[in-house]
């Protein structure tokens, strides 16, 4: 309330020294837009103070907009007391409205049964009669805030008859476009009711009633065995007051308990490996810790509004309520997921609710709460390498979200089918849903969304449209910055970048970017599986610009990291990858060579046993051991199509994508040694069972093999399947023509495989381009010839090239240009 200094009389006239408010009266405050929440806030701070009136035995008698005002510093102060606008004795009904502003009457006519006291407009029937109650105060109440929410007031009538006429019939004017939440509707419906007994029993139970209602929320009471069992529980916010020293901020924290237990972190371990529980529970603890700061900032250092606190623990609830629902899949899924680790990437950023965000309409809540913990199953299946995507059943799922009309939840279940598009490889369908996705996030003003979906159409289009992607890629990264900080968003953002960096030849800038990748990885997942991926990329990503040592620190940290948790090769601490990039072919095959008989004389580990398998292999490659080579990677292939259950260790679960694509990669490498033998046919079969590879736990891979499929085209050329190998190299070779990072030896290897493809299977009108392509293969055969010269690991690469330029010119002259 205003404070009251001074009383006295001056000329006869009665004064009141009051407080100097810095600001503006509510009705000035409405002039600029208000959301409904900053609204409400106000009017609940207004209310307090009619309470506190009410309580010592005072009614206001003339509250509206005019007498509340809002401080310059926040504060919400309540003007005007006890000081009537009016003075309307006995029955007025003909009186017009706007005539009603009489001059202030004396101060004892201000208790008088029978006097009317007030501004008309904003004046309960009784008081109209003269009969002046608490009541009346919360009337007045309720047609201020009416008018602050719907922009009209919700009695109108040119008359106080009319007005009361439309009081008592329940008329209110209630325009159809005003967003209003029914909740707060139904409250002031039932304040502006005719009769006293009607309404609120009190103010303090209108206030009640106005502010946000406690939410049921789903919490994960326990984990037994391999069920999961949840229960709703409702939580309460007590004491709102932004100075009451008695709300114990640290027991907030108490409300994660349910949903992350002791028995939680021992199901999730012994499931999916103790690296899974911890990364887990750091994001359990960082909500506690988020819960207990946002609680800290409103009712300890009184920095942050109650609107806003609101708004963090809605965000926060959210958040538990997608980790309650992201255990409970990966807990009960079967079988279990491989990549369990990365299922943390479908967990909402907690950063995000640093600010605070809109609570979904109380009335759809519930519904809300259930489709997005659906959506976040699928997440969970897509991210974490599960077999339960069921791309049937899903667009009625994103549909049932669409119908809900809540943007982040519509926002999210069309990222999924984006990321559902790319991961079947249908690019033209993801980059157009992923368009989709960046118009809703502009329109619904989601910055990290539309960050997120930039990065990764910055991603899809590199190759194909690279100064788009580029452009994507900027627009992306500004999205971000002006959303604030999202991991996952980052990283997201960041692979564009990389991609588009690539495109260009910025070799050197995108790993730069990669290193960024790595430390936000680490951040999140320690030493587990997403930090090895990230280093091993940092390390082709060196390679490529040219920087021997950074390549080969990358490699050994990722080798380390690769093996670090597996007691079955522990022993195992060294790496081929130092030798082979110092082009020491056959020290590595030695290396590789004495861990594999280390690792055998042990107990079985299947997985590192196939690698060294596979490093020995890779090496003899090099070394031009074609026979080896072939030897070991077919055994290599063997090993990783044993059953999934025998690579499973005490402390780690198989990851069902790696195995099926190391697999095909062992097949890959035994085909392309198959076709520098001169075995055409047998390269073939090699390369189809490459391409073939799949099973049932993990998602069809064949779209990511793209080093299988340029090789089988080229062992078609090479076995005389001209047609078919024409129609694998002809996308290939127009997307690497395009992509200034592509590797010159390998698009001079294809354009002279897709050359004579042509020749052979385009007639004479073809002719003309096979010839044009066969030059620009021995271009690209000549430049790789200057790639190669000083780099230790390609050193054998100069025989491969002579070869090709061999081949190339014996097929010239019996194929002279004519």
């Amino acid at each position: 309330m205003v404070r009251v200094y001074d009383t006295g009389e001056h000329d006869g006239q009665t004064f009141i020294a009051m407080e100097l408010v810095d600001g503006q009266t509510l009705r000035t405050w409405l002039e600029t837009p208000r959301t409904i929440a900053e609204i409400v806030d106000v009017l609940v701070h207004a209310a307090r103070g009619l309470i506190a009136a009410h309580e010592a035995g005072l009614i206001h008698r003339d509250f509206k907009p005019d007498n509340v005002f809002v401080a310059t510093a926040g504060q919400v102060l309540v003007g005007d007391f006890g000081l009537a606008r009016a003075a309307l004795p006995g029955s007025s009904d003909d009186v017009p409205v706007a005539t009603t502003t009489a001059a202030a009457i004396s101060s004892d006519s201000l208790t008088r049964t029978g006097t009317v006291v007030g501004t008309p407009a904003y004046m309960a029937p009784e008081q109209l009669e003269g009969v002046p109650s608490a009541a009346c105060d919360q009337f007045a109440f309720c047609v201020t805030a009416w008018e602050a929410c719907f922009g009209t007031r919700p009695f109108v009538g040119a008359t106080l008859g009319q007005i009361r006429d439309r009081i008592e019939a329940g008329d209110l004017v209630r325009p159809p476009e005003r967003a209003v939440p029914p909740r707060l509707e139904r409250a002031l419906r039932r304040g502006l009711a005719a009769r006293p007994t009607d309404r609120f029993p009190s103010m303090s139970a209108l206030v009640a009633a106005l502010e946000p209602a406690p939410r049921g929320r789903l919490l994960w009471v326990g984990i037994a065995t391999a069920a999961v069992l949840a229960t709703a529980i409702t939580l309460v916010l007590v004491n709102r007051t932004t100075a009451d020293p008695s709300v114990d901020c640290d027991a907030a924290a108490g409300m994660f308990a349910p949903v992350w237990a002791p028995a939680t972190t021992a199901l999730l371990a012994a499931r999916n490996g103790p690296e899974v529980a911890a990364t887990f529970g750091q994001y359990a603890q960082s909500w506690r810790d988020a819960r207990i700061e946002a609680c800290r900032a409103t009712h300890v250092r009184h920095e942050q509004s109650l609107q806003t606190l609101e708004q963090r623990v809605a965000c926060l609830d959210r958040a538990r309520a997608s980790l309650q629902s992201v255990l409970a899949t990966l807990v009960t899924a079967a079988p279990m997921l491989p990549r369990a680790i990365n299922a943390v990437a479908a967990l909402p950023s907690l950063e995000r609710c640093r600010g605070g965000s809109g609570a979904p309409p109380i009335e759809q809540a519930s519904e809300i709460a259930a489709v997005d913990a659906a959506l976040a199953a699928v997440d969970v299946a897509l991210l974490a390498g599960g077999s339960n995507v069921e791309e049937k059943a899903f667009p009625a799922l994103r549909e049932r979200a669409v119908r809900l009309g809540y943007a982040p939840l519509t926002l999210r279940a069309t990222m999924i089918d984006a990321r559902i598009a790319m991961w079947a490889g249908d690019a033209t369908r993801a980059e157009a849903v992923l368009r989709q996705v960046m118009i809703s996030a502009e329109q619904a003003a989601d910055d990290f969304t539309r960050a997120h979906a930039g990065g990764l159409l910055a991603k899809l289009l590199a190759d194909r449209r690279p100064a788009e992607a580029a452009t994507l890629a900027s627009a992306a990264r500004a999205a971000l910055i002006r959303a604030g900080t999202d991991p996952t968003v980052e990283v997201a953002v960041l692979e564009g970048e990389i991609a588009t960096a690539t495109a260009r030849g910025a070799h050197r800038d995108a790993a730069l970017l990669q290193e960024r990748v790595v430390a936000l990885h680490r951040a999140r997942f320690g030493d587990a599986g997403p930090v090895v991926h990230a280093l091993a990329r940092l390390a082709v990503l060196w390679d490529r610009a040219g920087d021997r040592g950074k390549t080969a620190e990358a490699m050994r940290e990722a080798a380390t990291l690769e093996l670090k948790g597996r007691p079955d090769a522990a022993l195992l601490a060294e790496d081929t990858a130092p030798l082979l990039l110092d082009g020491d072919f056959e020290g590595a095959i030695e290396l590789a060579t004495r861990q594999l008989v280390a690792l055998r004389a042990g107990p079985p580990a299947l997985y590192a046993e196939a690698t060294y398998v596979w490093q020995i292999a890779l090496a003899a490659e090099m070394a031009l051991d074609y026979q080896t080579a072939l030897e070991r990677y077919r055994e290599a292939a063997a090993i990783f199509t044993r059953p999934v259950a025998e690579f499973a260790t005490p402390d780690a679960q198989p990851d069902v994508v790696d195995l099926v694509m190391r697999r095909a990669n062992a097949h890959v490498g035994a085909g392309t040694v198959l076709l520098n033998l001169g075995r055409a046919d047998e390269a073939v079969a090699e390369l189809r069972l490459a391409l073939a590879v799949d099973h049932a736990d993990a998602p069809p891979v064949a779209a990511e093999l793209d080093a299988a499929n340029r090789t089988l085209g080229r062992a078609l050329v090479e076995s005389g399947h001209y047609r078919e190998g024409r129609a694998i190299l002809e996308p290939v070779v127009a997307r690497l023509a395009n992509n200034p990072a592509a590797s010159p030896l390998s698009l001079g290897i294809l354009r002279s495989a897709l050359g004579r493809a042509l020749w052979e299977d385009g007639g004479v009108r073809e002719r003309p381009r096979a010839f044009a392509l066969l030059a620009d293969a021995e271009k690209d055969l000549a430049a790789a010839v200057i790639r190669a010269a000083g780099i230790p690991q390609l050193r054998t690469l100069p025989v491969l090239i002579r070869a090709e330029q061999a081949r190339l010119a014996t097929w010239r002259v019996t194929h002279p240009d004519r």
